[in-house]
């Protein structure tokens, strides 16, 4: 179970809408943060996690019972995510804080990279490509609410099409990191410095593209 603090509480942009106090399974809180985009989600993670990640660990990911303060088990989380990030050759990507508000930075190579690690999880894949999931939420009072997070990626409504992620930021703009299925190969695009609507649309423009280029390739 993972509670939600002030700071999850606090911070802006797209929500899971999960409140101070309140707490709900880590399968649950990863729908939140999957779906819509939950920055609140992506913090009560990060700071739950972090207490069982050893300090200043290079991408260990080894976990153990540790008990350290909800500041410490941040940072101990985002030195982690940097870990992974070098271990995985990207290169481009530095990480502050666990949800993207901050100048985090990246690019596409560098997404690339982390979709294809992040999708060798049969987990995570179930994740990226579920359309909606209700969540159970138990209130500091102990009572028990429902709700309902949508996926925020429109190619999950097309054939062929299984994630992965939406991101939006002021200094990035509209972005998807997008994988589709034609003839038993998959592709991974990237899509970065869109608008709300035109980053499916490019990115379908692209997925022809590359299919048509392939396709000519083998004589097809």
């Amino acid at each position: 179970m993972v509670t939600i603090s002030k700071r999850a509480d606090d911070v802006s942009g797209t929500s899971a809408s999960v409140k101070e106090g309140e707490s709900l399974t880590a399968r649950d809180l990863l729908f939140g943060l999957m779906l819509p985009s939950g920055n609140d989600a992506g913090i009560a993670l990060a700071e739950h996690f972090g207490r069982y990640l050893p300090p200043a660990a290079p991408s260990s990911g080894a976990l153990g019972v540790i008990s350290v303060p909800q500041d410490e088990a941040w940072e101990r989380f985002i030195h982690e995510m940097n870990g992974r990030a070098k271990a995985y050759g990207m290169t481009s990507t530095v990480y502050l804080d666990p949800h993207g508000n901050s100048a985090n930075r990246s690019s596409a190579e560098d997404l690339v990279k982390l979709a294809i690690h992040a999708m060798k999880s049969e987990v995570f894949q179930s994740y990226v490509e579920t359309r909606q999931h209700e969540g159970t939420i138990t209130t500091p009072d102990g009572g028990k609410r429902m709700v309902t997070w949508r996926n925020t990626n429109r190619l999950l409504e097309m054939e062929g099409f299984h994630g992965i992620k939406t991101g939006t930021t002021g200094a990035a703009g509209e972005c998807l990191v997008s994988i589709g299925e034609r003839d038993g190969d998959s592709l991974i695009v990237v899509v970065l410095g869109s608008s709300k609507d035109a980053r499916f649309i490019d990115s379908r423009n692209l997925y022809r593209y590359a299919w048509g280029e392939r396709a000519k390739k083998m004589g097809k």
